[in-house]
This record gives structure tokens, sequence and C-alpha cells, in this order.
């Protein structure tokens, strides 16, 4: 068995092998990635910088593994730079352990230092997440409590992030047409329906929001999911979830316990 591995950057290059993948995804997380999602992640991007990385087993000519890379800036008070955000990693079932997901995690490296960014950050599910720990020499930023509450228990000004929201982000972030949109004490609440729930990505200030993104102005949110840090107390919390977000340093001058997290910077779909 040869595996060959491929980087990919242009919208022709991946759309060769969108179908593949699509499949892969189907069989791997049990739901579809769908035509405007798959744009939206793989071909579409803030900054002009998607990589999609590939393991392709030459003799059967099948697509066997997939990560990908999404250019993204940050800012904390020391420091502004460049990071990708690591998302929509792969392998087919009959392929797993032979190594696979440590080249591609060996190539996702080695491309980052290429493109100069300052790290790699990731929020892996339970599976992907010791992988991530053990072969790809990622460290936790933070594990954070996902929990469960009503909207009176939110802190609207504890919402800090070290994702850069400029022009370039907002409209590609809000290519998501399943976003709602919460006007509150000259706040933007952004959320969306999860399940029973509503989950709140972000906070942003009303002044510095571009109105014309905001598919409606919705308030109606009597339970939502919130991080641990942006209640306002302990009473009437279920902990429903821990959330893993985790980095590649790339480069060592830089305190990562200063990154601020919030739900928007993981939520590609």
């Amino acid at each position: 068995m040869k595996i060959e591995y491929l980087i990919l950057k242009s919208k022709e290059e991946k759309n060769y092998y969108k179908y593949d993948i699509q499949r892969n995804f189907s069989d791997v997380y049990h739901k579809e990635l769908k035509d405007d999602q798959w744009e939206h992640q793989f071909i579409n991007s803030p900054y002009n910088d998607t990589a999609l990385f590939l393991a392709k087993d030459i003799d059967n000519n099948l697509i066997v593994g997939t990560s990908l890379m999404i250019l993204q800036k940050y800012a904390t008070k020391e420091k502004e730079g460049n990071f990708y955000l690591f998302t929509t990693s792969m392998v087919i079932k009959e392929y797993r352990n032979r190594g696979i997901y440590v080249q591609l995690l060996k190539l996702q490296k080695e491309y980052a230092q290429k493109n100069n960014v300052d790290f790699i950050l990731a929020f892996p599910n339970k599976l992907a997440y010791p992988c991530l720990k053990l072969f790809g020499g990622f460290k936790d930023i933070k594990k954070i409590k996902l929990i469960r509450t009503n909207l009176e228990n939110v802190n609207l000004n504890s919402f800090e992030s070290s994702l850069v929201i400029d022009k370039e982000m907002l409209k590609w972030r809000f290519e998501h047409k399943n976003y709602l949109f919460c006007v509150r004490d000259n706040k933007i609440i952004i959320f969306k329906k999860f399940e029973n729930a509503y989950d709140i990505l972000a906070v942003l200030d009303y002044i510095n929001f571009d109105h014309n993104l905001m598919q409606a102005n919705i308030c109606d949110l009597s339970v939502v999911n919130i991080l641990e840090f942006n209640a306002k107390n302990d009473n009437n919390i279920e902990v429903i979830d821990t959330i893993n977000a985790t980095y590649l340093p790339i480069q060592s001058d830089f305190d990562y316990s200063k990154i601020y997290i919030n739900l928007l910077m993981s939520d590609v779909f």
C-alpha cells in the first residue's frame, strides 16, 4: 500500500476531491457535509488561505485521510499575529493505526512554520483530543465547561475573545445562515439553536457590528449554553460538556495562557 500526501490550495484542486471528502465525512461523522458547508469551510476563507491536507491510497485511488487549516488573526494585550484554525480531520476506519493521522499533523506543522504563523488552534472532540496531544504535540490552553443556564444569568460583559473580528472575518463567519441575533444592552448576542437550547457563540459591541449581517433580532432565549466563565453565578446551571481548547506552538515567544476563547472561534459549521 502506497500513501501519497497532498496539500491543496486552489478551489479547482479541492473541488476535484469534493465528493470523496463528503462521502468520508458522512462515514466518519455520521452526518452530511452539505454543499454550502463545503464552500464555507474548504473554499472560502477570511484571508484567502485555507489549506487542505489529503492522504491518498495510490493503489486503490482512494482518499483515506483529510485535515483542514484556515488562517485567522488574533490579538492579546501583548501581541497580534496569525494562527491556523485546525478543523475537520478524519481518517477512514480501515486505514487507522497506520500512521496517516500523524503524517498529516506533521505536514500541517511544516506548513504553519513555512507561513510564519504563531500557533495552530484546535478544538478536538473526545476521540481526537488524546491523538492531538500524544502524536501532534498539542497543549491545553484551557479545558472549559459548557454549561446550561438562563439568559438572566449571562454576564454580557464577560465575552472576551482573542479572535480578531475585522471586516474580512465578519463577512466569512456570517456566511452561516443558521446564526441568530439579539440586541440587548448595546450588545449583539450571536447564537444558534442546538437541540433544545441556544449556544451563545459571542457577544459583540453593537456599534462595531455590521448590522446588514443580522438575519433577524430574536431575543426569546429562555435556555442558553455558555462557557462557564460567562455566567454571573453558579445558581441554576447544568454542566453539559467540556470544550477542549488546544494549541500547537509554532513560535516560542508567546504566552499562550493569554488567549481568550469563545464558542465562535470553534464554530466552523
